[in-house]
């Protein structure tokens, strides 16, 4: 799928580029003002910290269907680009045969074991479930044909996708029902659930303790809720370390099977699906609060996620080429989550409901007015919740001289920059356009650049 054209209104609609005047915009989106907004978000131990949130204004280049209200208690709305795909063709880790061995034995201790199965069997079986975000119905579905839970009831904002569903439980004689619903609103089913199911649900949730503490009051002290999610940083936006950790061992594979190493585009993941990742690393700590966890296991992907994820060139390998790579790169994953558990980008957790917690009748108003002032500021700011990484403010500003694309070379390149260059890198790469080759040349001099990523970013393709 194309990227769709994006502009800097500081330099694009002019037709005038300043280099003083990029260079101010980039060093305000790395350092925002004393005077930026700010919000509350929680620390694992259910406790505050504050973040940052700027107004971006009339700056921003991204557009995000969201609609604003300042009525307190109002479900800010967000959700994917109409038409979106979530099931469009793809290559994820989990594409790869012994990936998915791998997440078993991380998950369960075996590696032939779901985690499904090994649900029922510790925890389980149950009689009646509800399933958020339920898509096209696979997930309720494979826990019926496994017969881990009797029933099941699933909700979704896409009646496209629910339309699948039904159709495919009706064929299949299965007992399940649908109900089209926003999430966030938490306006679920009243019904006698004994599981909740959260696959990948709660990092596309941006009310996402309104929607836990609901879980919480529908399940009795006996239920279970089951989550197998991602709770990496917020939109992909990686740290440095991680992304760097992840470049070196791209590099020492083969050059046939190396990941394009592209920092995910913010604009982009704005204009397509502003709810993917919308508060992912509040998922593990929006759980602790309501519920009491009784099996936790981290999975990773601070390395393999992000070298598995989309590389078409190794996917295009045959299995006896492609597999020993797989292989290297998840026990590079492995090293890292051994050594700093908190890298882990998933996580399959185990919890019961906590019903002392709904009792702290001061601390849940606190909670709610919290989260629907960040939700508040989030759509006045035009969905941007937090500051920009370097790397994600340094490629934004580049592809938008380009018309809103990145090439795959100068996003390589920009990912190895560091970050007290990346002002000075954003310069040159202005020169690259609008100035001689010559002069090009001494200010990548002046830059100090390795000479590989020199060489790169002068080539005549990438200015």
């Amino acid at each position: 799928m194309g990227e769709p054209e994006f502009r800097s209104r500081s330099s694009m609609e002019t037709g005038v580029v300043s280099t003083r005047m990029v260079s101010a915009t980039l060093i305000e989106n790395l350092y925002p003002s004393p005077s930026a907004r700010r919000y509350r978000c929680c620390t694992a131990d259910g406790s505050w910290r504050n973040h940052s949130i700027r107004n971006v204004g009339d700056r921003s280049s991204l557009s995000i269907p969201m609609r604003s209200s300042d009525e307190p208690g109002q479900t800010q709305k967000v959700a994917p680009a109409e038409g979106f795909d979530y099931y469009r063709p793809a290559v994820y880790w989990n594409s790869y045969p012994s990936v998915v061995e791998m997440l078993n034995e991380r998950a369960t201790g075996d590696v032939a074991t779901w985690w499904g199965s090994h649900l029922r069997d510790a925890f389980g079986p149950f009689r009646h479930a509800l399933i958020l975000n339920c898509g096209n119905g696979w997930v309720e579905r494979a826990l019926i044909e496994q017969k881990i839970v009797e029933s099941a009831v699933g909700v979704d904002i896409s009646d496209e996708l629910l339309a699948i569903a039904r159709i495919k439980a009706e064929t299949d004689g299965l007992p399940l029902r649908y109900h089209q619903l926003d999430v966030n609103t938490a306006e679920f089913p009243v019904e006698e659930f004994d599981l909740v199911v959260n696959h990948a649900a709660l990092h596309h949730v941006a009310y996402i303790d309104r929607v836990s503490r609901r879980i919480c009051e529908l399940l009795p002290p006996h239920g279970v809720f089951v989550s197998w999610d991602y709770i990496g940083p917020h939109r992909n936006q990686y740290p440095g370390g991680m992304w760097e950790d992840a470049w070196r061992v791209n590099e020492n594979l083969p050059p046939e099977a190396r990941q394009v190493m592209a920092y995910p585009h913010l604009p982009t993941i704005m204009a397509t699906d502003p709810t993917e990742a919308i508060h992912s690393e509040l998922v593990s700590c929006s759980i602790e609060r309501y519920f009491r966890i009784e099996h936790r296991r981290d999975l990773g992907g601070g390395i393999a996620y992000l070298l598995l994820t989309h590389n078409h060139h190794l996917h295009d390998l045959p299995n006896d080429v492609s597999e020993p790579i797989v292989r290297t790169v998840m026990n590079a994953d492995f090293d890292l989550l051994a050594g700093d558990p908190a890298s882990t980008l998933f996580t399959y957790i185990v919890a019961r409901p906590k019903h002392e917690t709904l009792t702290a009748t001061e601390q849940l108003s606190h909670w709610t007015e919290s989260e629907d002032e960040r939700e508040r500021l989030a759509a006045a700011s035009g969905g941007i919740y937090y500051p920009r990484t370097a790397v994600a403010s340094l490629s934004e500003q580049v592809a938008a001289l380009g018309g809103g694309t990145l090439d795959e070379r100068t996003a390589s390149v920009l990912a190895r920059v560091p970050g007290t260059m990346l002002v000075r890198t954003l310069i040159v790469r202005l020169k690259a356009r609008f100035y001689p080759p010559r002069s090009l040349r001494r200010a990548a001099r002046g830059l100090g650049l390795p000479g590989q990523a020199r060489n790169r970013s002068l080539s005549p393709d990438l200015s």
